[in-house]
């Protein structure tokens, strides 16, 4: 079984780097699905909510 997980850093250069984490509950560590760098953390909560829903429900929040 596993759990998709949406994380928002802020680098070093003051970007934000969204990434969206896939979490085995059988095995240490975790996979990286996807990311992007985005310049506000608006941005990177919105992309991640987006291709959350996309992952979760085949549609992005826009198309629900």
């Amino acid at each position: 079984m596993f759990i998709y997980e949406g994380i928002v850093i802020l680098t070093n250069d003051g970007k934000f780097q969204a990434a969206i984490l896939k979490l085995t509950n059988d095995e240490p560590g975790c996979d990286t699905v996807m990311e992007r760098e985005c310049d506000s953390i608006e941005e990177a909560n919105i992309w991640l909510d987006d291709e959350m829903s996309r992952l979760v429900n085949n549609k992005g929040i826009w198309e629900l």
